[in-house]
């Protein structure tokens, strides 16, 4: 684990500080700590009205929280990442069977709908092919400039 830089000492001084009348900011961007983490210590250091009622509060909760009636689990268990998330589990449908199937039809063959023509497409490999007549060219040209440069 790594080590605690303010130890419960020195966050204790810190939340009697404030009490005495520091801001809690000024505090935080001197020693390196968040306001989130100065609340927290207020909360578990602090001899204020609110500090002191949340620590006679905790020990109740935790009663609360053992004496505290289970759940009647329902006739059908719901699964258990539903359940953590707080949503209702999904139920699946069957899929719906081919009507075409059924009545022995063969189903429809699905139309290319891409609105490009046989000749325009034919058109774009031809000045591909083209492209890469011409690319091989400059690689030829350059393995022969790259012999001549090295061998010489």
């Amino acid at each position: 684990m790594a080590k605690k830089r303010i130890s419960e000492a020195q966050a204790k001084a810190i939340v009697k500080e404030v009490e005495a009348g520091a801001k809690p900011a000024d505090l935080a961007k001197k020693h390196g700590f968040s306001l989130g983490t100065y609340y927290n210590w207020r909360a578990k250091f602090g001899s204020g009205k609110k500090a002191k009622a949340a620590k006679k509060a905790a020990p109740k909760k935790a009663a609360a929280k053992k004496a505290a009636p289970k759940k009647v689990a329902a006739k059908k268990a719901a699964p258990k990442k539903a359940a953590k998330r707080g949503r209702k589990p999904s139920v699946k449908k069957a899929a719906p069977k081919k009507v075409a199937a059924k009545r022995g039809r063969k189903p429809a063959a699905k139309k290319a709908t891409t609105g490009r023509s046989a000749a325009a497409i034919k058109g774009q490999i031809s000045s591909l092919k083209d492209q890469i007549k011409s690319i091989e060219a400059k690689i030829a040209g350059l393995k022969t400039a790259y012999a001549d440069a090295i061998f010489g």
